[in-house]
């Protein structure tokens, strides 16, 4: 579009010098529309911290509507309303004192020794590793279904699905040595050693 404009001027007989002051008067007026759209943009992201703003669609337009007042506001009414109220952020929570001993005394139902890795023989870098994780992490804690693994054995134990099934099958046989099964899978969501007979099958 721009490039049309140029060449209508130079048909039209316009000299070299009104031709590079139309260029840079396009620049200019492409930079204010650019700053216009980041105001624009900045003012909404204030406003956004607002408990009362909300951003909504009609008819397929975006319209912006307070809360409290119960009506369409635009930013100017956002900006300068008396009653603004900004947005309560909770803090991330911190590991309990609980928690943190129970890292610390973290024990194994397996292995005896929990300075030398499991799978490879190792005794670098080694990490305490729940063999349950997500939401059966504390779980594992508290029932010593934790394995002494090195990083590289550790980082491996999260990516391979076989590694994996293995010792959690193991952790599982040995728990049932004393438990039920059904305690088992009140525990940890799963029988895991069906769970290998069927990966095997696929």
């Amino acid at each position: 579009m721009v490039e049309q404009l140029f060449r209508n001027q130079q048909v039209a007989g316009s000299s070299p010098v009104s031709s590079t002051i139309m260029k840079i008067t396009l620049v200019f007026q492409g930079f204010y529309v650019i700053l216009y759209i980041l105001s624009r943009i900045y003012l909404v992201f204030l406003n956004m911290n607002c408990k009362n703003f909300r951003q909504r669609r009609k008819q397929g337009k975006l319209y912006f509507y307070c809360v409290l007042k119960k009506q369409m506001i635009n930013y100017e009414d956002c900006k300068g309303c008396p009653n603004k109220e900004y947005k309560q952020y909770k803090t991330l929570k911190q590991r309990t004192n609980k928690l943190a001993k129970r890292e610390k005394n973290r024990y194994s139902i397996i292995y005896n020794d929990m300075t030398k890795c499991c799978e490879c023989g190792s005794k670098i870098g080694i990490e305490k590793n729940e063999i349950f994780s997500g939401a059966y992490r504390q779980t594992s804690m508290k029932l010593g279904m934790v394995a002494p693994m090195c990083h590289e054995c550790h980082q491996k134990f999260h990516n391979d699905i076989m590694l994996n099934l293995k010792y959690k099958v193991m952790f599982q046989k040995e728990y049932i040595k004393t438990h039920s099964l059904d305690d088992f899978i009140k525990n940890f969501g799963k029988n895991y050693i069906y769970k290998l007979k069927q990966q095997k099958k696929t």
